[in-house]
């Protein structure tokens, strides 16, 4: 399938040396792609790709076409119906879920004719794919940290609204009223910062909040 000089390149680019699984996998993905021509666009699933989108491309380089997914996908939330929305995103996902390997393996091949023209030795051209190809980290990191984020998030306001002693809300002898406005404190914690720190005084919350 390929000499060996390809398979190191391929490995090289991968840059995956303690999962030798992806590297099989990626040039099993590659093989289907390989053209005497040009490179033929196959599909070839990949989770990664499904479930990470574009997201999967910025981390294995590929920054143009997968800074173009990532701006179809933003671009679609600005749709108002949210059915469409769903569809359309959707629709990205299973594409990339299928096509992103053709697109890895187009970087694959930009890179190695660049490296071809400049190095001369295999090994001097072995080690430059091993710079050239690999993985981001960095974009790797960015969904961890949204995801760290968005918990830290609903954690703080479960948690907050705990801490903060409110103080004055209006004092009132109607039961109905006063279970509406502690149910609304309750799980408005964002509010009653407010009222602390503008110090509302012509209210009491110690005759609601419990």
């Amino acid at each position: 399938m390929h000499n060996n000089y390809e398979e190191k390149m391929i490995e090289s680019f991968v840059n995956t040396p303690k999962k030798p699984e992806k590297v099989i996998w990626y040039k099993k993905a590659f093989a289907k792609f390989q053209s005497d021509d040009a490179p033929k666009m196959k599909w070839h699933w990949s989770w990664w790709g499904f479930f990470a989108g574009p997201w999967f491309l910025l981390y294995r380089k590929v920054y143009a076409v997968g800074f173009i997914f990532l701006l179809l996908i933003v671009s679609s939330m600005m749709i108002p119906d949210f059915g469409i929305v769903a569809i359309i995103q959707l629709l990205v996902y299973l594409f990339l879920g299928g096509f992103s390997a053709y697109f890895i393996y187009r970087q694959y091949e930009n890179q190695k004719q660049k490296i071809e023209e400049t190095w001369h030795s295999e090994s001097e051209k072995i080690f430059a794919m091993q710079k050239a190809g690999g993985y981001n980290k960095l974009v790797a990191a960015v969904p961890l940290a949204g995801i760290v984020l968005i918990v830290a998030g609903i954690t703080l306001s479960v948690i907050i609204p705990k801490f903060i002693p409110i103080t004055n809300v209006p004092k009132c002898s109607d039961p109905q009223t006063v279970q509406s406005v502690k149910k609304i404190l309750n799980s408005n914690w964002e509010f009653a910062y407010f009222m602390k720190q503008n110090k509302i005084e012509d209210l009491n919350l110690d005759t609601i909040r419990t």
